[in-house]
């Protein structure tokens, strides 16, 4: 599932659904709510696929980040509704059909690359 961006950075763009982590969050329990906030779906996290060095620029400052990338499930039928003040499309892709256009590339599409092996290993 990729969330088209309604917001800067990347406006636009497909882009992996996530954020921050709150205080002393921890990664797996940020993209948990993260995923509720953003889609309303309840989700289980069931396997760390890696975590990604990358840079994120708001309102002219810049951070470094650490980005941690889990697969999920999110049951038999999931039914996605968005928070259209980040979002404006949820897309559900195969391994074989990502599109082109995504945010934040310089750590996303290795992402999506290793994604895409580990579909393949299981």
């Amino acid at each position: 599932m990729l969330l088209r961006r309604s917001i800067h950075p990347w406006h636009g763009h497909w882009d992996i659904p996530g954020g921050f982590c709150d205080g002393a969050e921890l990664p797996h329990n940020a993209v948990v709510r993260e995923i509720r906030e953003e889609t309303q779906l309840d989700v289980t996290v069931t396997t760390l696929l890696g975590m990604w060095l990358d840079v994120y620029e708001l309102d002219g400052t810049t951070f470094d980040t650490l980005n941690s990338y889990y697969v999920l499930d999110a049951g038999p039928d999931p039914q996605p509704v968005l928070d259209e003040s980040e979002n404006s499309a949820v897309g559900w892709f195969t391994a074989e059909a990502v599109p082109d256009d995504i945010a934040f590339p310089s750590h996303q599409k290795l992402v999506i690359d290793a994604w895409q092996a580990w579909i393949r290993s299981t």
